[in-house]
This record gives structure tokens, sequence and C-alpha cells, in this order.
């Protein structure tokens, strides 16, 4: 391949990794900043814990995509590149190419690409190391449903009669389906539209105390819909395996579901039912395969759970407006004054600008006229640019050439569609009758 084909083919891509940049810059903020407010709640409250991380998952995927499609980059001073004029760039041709070092930036003034096209390398490294996080989600579900395979509905009335009272008081509508797997060494609590419970063989050998407190740990679980936010997350973690602070964050996360769970449960059992119950399913344990899952088969910090558990009392449940305004705020801070890679148009035509043409026929199309005629100069001007630049590259090598012939064909082709939207929104008020026509006909 030749040097002018690898700079359309990251010209191309320039915007995929410059969403892959935003989202990089917008998560590590937000991560961060979630993982050191959990910190300084350790000890304060779970709810407000598990609602700053939980958000911290899924506002920089939004507020990357706001800011990169509607808003633009704020910090476009530092991060974008100011167009060059004609003279700039004849200017730029005519010096000889530097030779770039290990040390220098690898992006020119203009924020052309040199020898080494970094938006195709970070799109194909984000892109193989997706596709790897994809592979290993794929083969953790392939081994629970394995796993799962041979679990069979549970009969035990005992069982059945237990998990019926403890669903009553955590006030579910109704009992989930349990069930009970030979190869399972602790409860898993999964299922969006059918709900499900499935318990471990040695379920029978818990007392009653016991025994309840484990389906409420699980049954908190579902009524906190859990089982879906922890497949989100683990899911966002394996489309973005380069961010390491996914993987601090979701533990952290994981440490809070449980700890609130078990509560919970303490609250409709007793603290002693949970603690012990979390001592004995503790000696069951060995290496499961769902381990990734991070919610059940994972027995992480058992001397902390039975501790929590011992002096739990009822977690107080973070209001929803409070939470409401936080994940409103994240989201307009980080969309608006988080640093992005996103370039702002070049020409910026407001709904303010058609305002008062859309009903009146008699001077619709005179006041978008100056709007066409402006679109109309610069796409002049840009084809006069075009022809002389092309006339000034004739003896500049085609890897210098194409990045700058790029940015102008870009901008021609963002001109063309803006003309031609305006030139139709012209047509469409040439036939539709003004309004003060209507009123009269009305009248």
């Amino acid at each position: 391949m030749s040097a002018a084909i690898w700079q359309q083919v990251d010209e191309q891509l320039r915007p995929l990794a410059g969403w892959l940049g935003t989202y990089a810059l917008h998560s590590t903020i937000a991560l961060g900043l979630a993982w050191l407010s959990a910190r300084w709640w350790l000890r304060r409250s779970l709810a407000m814990q598990e609602a700053l991380l939980r958000q911290a998952l899924w506002l920089p995927i939004v507020s990357a995509s706001l800011q990169f499609v509607y808003v633009g980059n704020p910090w476009s001073e530092w991060f974008t590149a100011v167009p060059l004029t004609v003279e700039q760039m004849t200017m730029e041709l005519a010096t000889p190419p530097k030779i770039v070092s290990a040390s220098t930036s690898a992006v020119t003034p203009d924020g052309a690409a040199t020898a080494v096209p970094w938006a195709l390398l970070a799109v194909v490294v984000a892109g193989a190391l997706a596709i790897a996080g994809m592979v290993w989600m794929w083969r953790t579900w392939r081994r629970l449903h394995r796993l799962l395979a041979t679990r069979r509905p549970e009969t035990d009335p005992r069982v059945l009669g237990a998990a019926a009272e403890m669903a009553t008081g955590l006030g579910l509508r109704h009992s989930p389906q349990i069930s009970r797997a030979e190869g399972l060494a602790t409860p898993i609590a999964f299922g969006f539209v059918r709900p499900e419970i499935c318990l471990p063989a040695r379920v029978a050998s818990l007392d009653g105390a016991a025994l309840r407190a484990m389906l409420g740990h699980e049954l908190a679980h579902l009524r906190r819909g859990d089982p879906g936010w922890m497949w989100f997350g683990a899911w966002v973690h394996a489309l973005f395996p380069w961010q390491m602070m996914l993987w601090i964050v979701r533990r952290q996360w994981a440490r809070t579901v449980e700890l609130s769970c078990d509560a919970e449960a303490a609250h409709h059992t007793s603290p002693t039912a949970v603690a012990r119950c979390l001592v004995e399913v503790a000696g069951w344990l060995r290496p499961q395969p769902v381990a990734a899952l991070g919610m059940a088969a994972r027995p992480s910090a058992l001397r902390e759970r039975v501790e929590a558990a011992l002096g739990a009392t009822r977690p107080p449940r973070a209001g929803r407006t409070a939470i409401g305004a936080a994940a409103v705020f994240s989201l307009a801070a980080l969309t608006m004054a988080a640093p992005g890679f996103g370039e702002r148009p070049q020409l910026a035509l407001t709904r303010e600008d058609f305002a008062g043409a859309w009903f009146d026929t008699a001077n619709g199309a005179d006041r978008l006229q100056p709007f066409v005629a402006m679109v109309d100069q610069d796409y002049a001007e840009v084809v006069r640019e075009a022809s002389e630049l092309k006339r000034a590259l004739a003896a500049v090598p085609a890897a210098r050439s194409a990045p700058l012939l790029a940015r102008l064909q870009r901008r021609l082709t963002s001109l063309e569609q803006l003309r031609a939207r305006l030139m139709a929104r012209m047509r469409r008020l040439s036939v539709r009758p003004s309004r003060s026509s209507v009123t009269r006909r009305t009248q």
C-alpha cells in the first residue's frame, strides 16, 4: 500500500479515533472522581457509593457522544488545529520535511498525521482489544451456560417456603424461580424477564436462619437489578479493556453491592444468621468458571463482609432526586467542560438564523438568500484554493499533500451539503402559504 492510501484511510478513521480519545479522557475523569468519592464515602453511605460508581460506567459514553456529535471540544484551541490559508499551506509544502524523532510529537502543526497514521493505529489497537474482550465475554457466558445447564427446579418445600417468605418480606410481588445445580458452589441470581436463583447442592445442609439469609441476599440482588447492571459493567469493560480504571471501579462497585445485599438480608433475618451463612458458604468455594461475574463466585473480603454483617443496619436508600441530580450535573460537566477531540463545525448556522422565514412566503426566500450567497462565496473560495493548491503540489510527494487535500475536500463536501439543504428550504418556502395569507382566508 502506498503512503497516500494509508493517509486516506487514516483520514477516514479520524472521527472514530477522535471519539475514542474523547471517551478515554471523559472516562478517566469520571472513573477517577467516582473512585475517590467512593473512598471518601467508605464509612458513610453504601447507597451513595453505589450510585457514584454505577454512573461512572455509563456517563462517559453518553458525554463523549454528545460532545463529539453536537457540542464540540470546549478546549478546541488546545486540541484542534486552526485552518490554514492557501499561502500558509503553500509555504509549508515548500518547506523541506522535518525529521521527527521519537521524542517529538507525532502530529504536525496543522493536525495532519505524519509518517505514523495515529488514527489508524488507535482504531486498530482499540478494535483488536475490543474483539478480544468480546471473545472473553462470550467464553464466560458459555461457561456459565454449561454450568447452569445441569440445574433442576427446586422441589424442597423448606427451601421454597423460605424463598416465598423472604420475597414477601423484601416487597417482591412474586417469588422468583428457584433451581439447584450440582456443580455450583455458591448461589447465583440472574435473569431479566424471568428472574431466577440457582442454589448449590449443599444448600440443604443450612439451617433455617442461614437459608433465609442466603435467599434474602440473592433476592436483594434481583430487586435492585444487580444482574443486569453487572453484565452491563462487564460488557463496558470488555469493549474498553485498555481503560484500567474500569477494573478498579468495578471491583469497588462489586464490594459495595455485596455489602448492601448483606445488610438487606441481615435486616430481614439477623446479623448472626448472615455472618454464619457467609462463613459456611466460604467453605464450599472452589475455583469457579463464573468468577468473572463478580457477584457470587468470588470469595473476596470474607472478613470484611462478616464484620459488616455483624454490625449491619439497614442501608438507607439514596434518594432518586439526589441521584438524578448528580447524574445530570456530571453529564453536563463532562459534556460542556471536559476536554475532547471533537472539532467544532467550520460554518455554524443556528435555527435562529431561519426564524421568521418558515411561514412567510413574501420574504422567506429573501431572508435565506444571504446565507445561500455566503455559502456560495465560501464554496467558490474553497474551489479556488483547491485548484491553486493542486498546481502547487505538482512537485510535492503525495504523502505530504494528501492530508491537506483531504481537509479541503471535507470542507468542500460540507459546504455542498449545506447549500443543498438551503436550496431545498427555499423551494419549500416558495410553495408554502404565508401565515398572514392563511389568517386572512380563515377570517
